[in-house]
């Protein structure tokens, strides 16, 4: 038997082979020792059987297949921000603010527009994640724009860093400065200089309240204006927040390649910003500057602290507003430029509130003003005629109706005599107005409820409907109001002070206004309004306002004429003749009512219009402290009637 077995034995190993020897494998079993380097070579070695080669098998396909699986995720999943962040390593992403509306009066003169200037932002999230040293690049910057380095540092230290979109730091740069800061600030990352608009009002405090400022969002804003970025300016007050829907355009983009230092290298991609649309007002700002300069001198020549009036000029036929003032005001021009903190906080503090647009928001008794509604109230109800009279002694007595022995004196301001509608009016005769209101002698008397009636027939005690924010409603006040607000019972002197415009009846400008133009109109209660246009960049019309007839007045068209006859009676010969010389007809009624029993300081009213035989303007305005009366308004309404006669033909 030979000692080795075949070449076959060996089938369940392999054989480790070394190119070097042809050795026979049973030769190795005798001599593998006796070669020097080769006692690993020609091995026999255990094969691996079918189990283990699969279990083997398996193990390489698992981990291959979850190399596989982990590279599709990142690719499919999150390839986009992946993505991202690569492009962020190579383009830069810069906003394009667009520009502003412009708003313009109605003879195309602009009240808003916008002048180029330059921003600089940040980009928080961008800004804040890179090593930069803020002390060095406030040093440049205040190199160039001359503010103190530590106020240049406080401007970076904005409440939230986390923000991934542009903040604006530091606003209306000059063009040759912002050129040189780019350059300076180019290698930095997160901070731009970028072009933007800066807002200007040509008319100033004239026109503040009327058109509002605008400024950069606040967390209000935000929450309001979503779409928008926080580099964005938009309305705060007046048209400008109003409109802001139809004057803000929409911002473009520009995509900049930029090299691995941060510098520009070419334009990749660009979208244009959208203007925003321009508006057309119904205001005229000659009418405007006017109506502001006389009033203001009016409450200066008065010499109090307080300098509080306003004024509404309107069409009585359409509702169009042809100038609207309120004082004190501000210049809304501080809200465009920067540095003007100090100011702007006085004027946030001032307890005169010249934010508040007195012609549309300010609350007063009326005075008698009111008469010529309680006159056609009277004269349609067939309480009076144009020939009614009674005998104005200075005052009139009467007995309480709960006890005839207790007797109450209703005084007049002055003795009147015979008294008829027209002198009533003329003369502003307050005991005529107590027999048709509450009842006295052969008048029985509209009664509150009746006159309340009218009052609200006229537009009183409800909000007009103007194209403005903040309108108030008024009051018209009722025995049930008395009972529930006051705890009181209504008694005649109540109706009798309505009656005159006291007591508790509360209205805006802007509502006695429209009141005198349904006396004017034919009866027409017309919804004043103060956008009469608006268009596209390149002057195209989008929409156009058309007059909107809110009701009619339940009085026939003669008492109306009447109650107008009765207006001009005042201008020729009654308490208005400082107007009577004008080469325009004016007709017009003025109020008085005290509201400071211990100075005697009245809230002087006028409301008026002219001319006479065709009207085309409403004027209305009060001035809050005065001693002089009508002496305080008759100089300003003369102003803009002049006005308008002679520009109007």
């Amino acid at each position: 038997m030979s000692f080795f077995k075949s070449a076959n034995s060996f089938s369940g190993y392999r054989v480790k082979r070394d190119s070097r020897f042809s050795i026979d494998p049973g030769e190795i079993l005798l001599d593998a020792k006796q070669i020097e380097g080769t006692e690993d070579k020609g091995k026999i070695e255990k094969a691996l059987d079918r189990r283990s080669l699969a279990a083997l098998l398996i193990i390489c396909l698992v981990i291959i297949g979850s190399f596989i699986g982990r590279t599709a995720y990142l690719a499919i999943i999150n390839g986009s921000d992946y993505q991202a962040v690569a492009n962020l390593n190579k383009t830069k992403t810069s906003l394009i603010n667009a520009p502003r509306g412009t708003i313009y009066d109605r003879n195309g003169q602009a009240l808003a527009k916008n002048i180029g200037t330059y921003d600089i932002s940040i980009n928080p999230i961008k800004f804040f994640n890179q090593s930069n040293n803020l002390g060095e690049i406030a040093k440049k910057m205040s190199g160039i724009i001359n503010i103190e380095e530590d106020e240049i540092k406080k401007l970076f230290d904005i409440e939230k860093k986390d923000i991934n979109e542009n903040v604006i730091i530091i606003e209306n740069i000059e063009e040759d400065k912002a050129l040189e800061l780019e350059g300076a600030l180019e290698d930095i990352n997160g901070i731009e200089v970028d072009r933007n608009y800066l807002r200007e009002y040509p008319l100033g405090a004239a026109s503040a309240q009327a058109l509002g400022y605008v400024g950069l969002m606040n967390k209000s804003d935000q929450e309001i204006y979503t779409k928008y970025f926080l580099s964005e300016k938009v309305g705060k007050a007046g048209v400008e927040v109003r409109y802001e829907d139809v004057l803000h355009g929409e911002v473009g983009k520009k995509e900049t390649e930029i090299d691995s230092k941060g510098k520009k290298q070419r334009l990749q991609n660009l979208l244009e910003p959208k203007p925003g649309n321009n508006l057309t007002l119904t205001i005229d700002s000659d009418i405007q500057k006017i109506m502001y300069d006389s009033l203001k001198q009016a409450v200066d020549n008065l010499g109090y602290e307080s300098k509080r009036a306003a004024g509404i000029a309107m069409n009585p036929k359409t509702g169009k507003i042809l100038a609207m003032v309120s004082l004190p005001s501000f210049d809304p021009n501080l809200f465009s430029a920067s540095g003007n903190g100090k100011e702007i906080s006085k004027l946030l503090n001032n307890t005169e509130q010249p934010f508040l647009n007195r012609s549309i928001s300010g609350l007063y008794v009326p005075g008698s003003t009111v008469k010529i509604m309680v006159g056609a109230a009277g004269l349609q109800e067939k309480l009076i005629t144009t020939k009614t009279s009674i005998i104005d002694s200075g005052s009139i007595n009467v007995p309480s109706i709960y006890d005839p022995n207790i007797i109450y004196t209703f005084r007049d301001w002055a003795v009147h005599g015979k008294t008829d509608l027209f002198k009533a009016i003329a003369e502003s005769c307050n005991i005529f107005f107590y027999a048709v209101g509450g009842g006295y002698g052969n008048i029985n008397g509209l009664g509150v409820e009746n006159m309340g009636k009218y009052f609200a027939s006229f537009g009183l005690g409800e909000k007009t409907g103007i194209d403005l924010y903040g309108e108030k409603e008024g009051l018209i006040p009722t025995p049930a109001w008395k009972e529930e607000a006051k705890k009181e019972d209504w008694y005649l002197g109540d109706t009798y002070h309505m009656a005159i415009g006291q007591g508790d009846l509360l209205v805006t400008p802007i509502q006695m206004a429209v009141a005198t133009s349904a006396i004017v109109n034919g009866g027409k209660v017309v919804r004043p309004y103060i956008v009469d246009k608006i268009t596209d960049s390149n002057d195209n019309m989008l929409s156009e306002t058309e007059p909107t007839l809110i009701s009619r007045v339940p009085v026939d068209q003669d008492n109306l004429t009447s109650i107008k006859k009765a207006m001009r009676e005042m201008i020729v010969n009654g308490t208005g003749s400082a107007l009577k010389d004008l080469p325009i007809s004016v007709a017009a009624k003025t109020g008085s009512a005290q509201y400071s029993t211990k100075t005697e300081k009245t809230r002087t009213w006028f409301t008026g219009f002219a001319p006479y035989e065709d009207p085309q303007i409403v004027l209305t305005l009060i001035v809050e402290e005065s001693m002089m009366g009508r002496a305080s308004v008759m100089p300003v309404a003369k102003s803009i009637f002049q006005y308008f006669n002679d520009n109007n033909k």
